[in-house]
């Protein structure tokens, strides 16, 4: 069966086994957001700790 190129994304190429479609963009977007957070935090405890 041939694939349909036109579909398909860098992602979707480079990963097919994992399910891109089964996460929502509001997902990502709050993943991102805790991420930056945490990150922030860590940058402020080691300056702290210096």
């Amino acid at each position: 069966m041939a694939r349909d190129a036109g579909k398909e994304t860098l992602l979707e190429r480079l990963f097919p086994a994992w399910p891109i479609k089964s996460f929502s963009v509001r997902a990502i977007a709050w993943w991102l957001v805790i991420l930056f957070c945490l990150a922030i935090w860590i940058v402020i405890l080691i300056a702290w700790l210096r």
